[in-house]
């Protein structure tokens, strides 16, 4: 169940506070989130914001099946705090700019391997077994976003996205560890070009950090001819950056009562090789 409510003060501050309440039969447990944000128009051109919230996520029922215990586990839970900027040039250029902090508790832990957040590994090395989880995890992510979007106009239209941010998460022995997706930077560039009313060309760049991966054991992958990896090192490598070009030209054929688009794209221009994953190869 979901309810919020809206208020306009005067013509420069809007709010909103919403309450969210779930029911999960499996626990039998009844959870409530609160969250708020209000947004203030210093003039024409430039709006502030922010927000707080409660938010809680029921856990996988893959890992709530393994022990019976896990029925009464609390589910995972984030305090949100989030402040924004947006801010208008002209009537087709606009900027945003907000940044970010979310406290994560009760992550899910297995006690037998206490380093290992299963939420990021959730079909990775410690299930289909009879485990009883603990709930005692515990996570941060923060970080600052930036969109400067360009409608089109004067027949040119594109987009800037970048992200700089943090994600851990706290094991059971105090160890704080990199999640799975804490690349440390995003940024994607898109635009295009229309000459006349028949040509288009548009590109678009993505580049992002390198994933943190938990390194192989070598010597013993190496003894028993199978992949082995080091659970005192969890996600303490990185793979390298990942980098792409996209290019795509479109033709436009106009009829009586019909038009046709012939296009040619090409993915990853410069044939870049990125990685994936690494794996032991037996």
């Amino acid at each position: 169940l979901f309810i919020d409510y809206s208020a306009q003060i005067g013509s420069s501050i809007s709010l909103k506070l919403g309450i969210r309440g779930d029911y999960f039969s499996y626990s039998r447990s009844v959870r409530v989130s609160p969250r708020f944000s209000a947004a203030f128009r210093i003039n024409d051109r430039a709006r502030i914001s922010f927000a707080v919230g409660y938010f809680r996520q029921t856990l996988p029922l893959l890992l709530l099946y393994q022990n019976p215990d896990n029925r009464t586990l609390t589910e995972p839970l984030a305090y949100q705090y989030s402040a924004g900027l947006d801010y208008r040039f002209s009537e087709s250029v606009k900027l945003k700019v907000s940044g970010y902090y979310k406290d994560y508790r009760h992550l899910p832990l297995d006690p037998s391997q206490p380093s290992l957040c299963l939420l990021d590994d959730m079909f990775g090395f410690s299930l289909f077994r009879d485990m009883a989880l603990s709930d005692q995890g515990r996570g941060a992510s923060y970080g600052i976003e930036m969109t400067l979007q360009k409608k089109m106009k004067k027949g040119f239209y594109g987009m800037v996205n970048a992200s700089l941010f943090r994600t851990r998460y706290r094991d059971l022995a105090g160890k704080w560890h990199a999640r799975a997706f804490d690349n440390r930077f995003l940024f994607s560039a898109q635009g295009g070009i229309k000459l006349g009313v028949h040509w288009d060309i548009s590109l678009k760049m993505s580049v992002a950090g390198g994933r943190p991966y938990t390194p192989f054991n070598e010597s013993l992958s190496t003894e028993l001819n199978s992949a082995v990896f080091d659970f005192s090192r969890v996600n303490e490598k990185r793979l390298p950056i990942y980098q792409r070009l996209d290019i795509r030209v479109d033709r436009r054929f106009y009829f009586n009562k019909t038009n046709l688009t012939v296009y040619l794209s090409v993915w990853n221009l410069y044939n870049r090789k990125n990685v994936a994953r690494y794996y032991w190869n037996e």
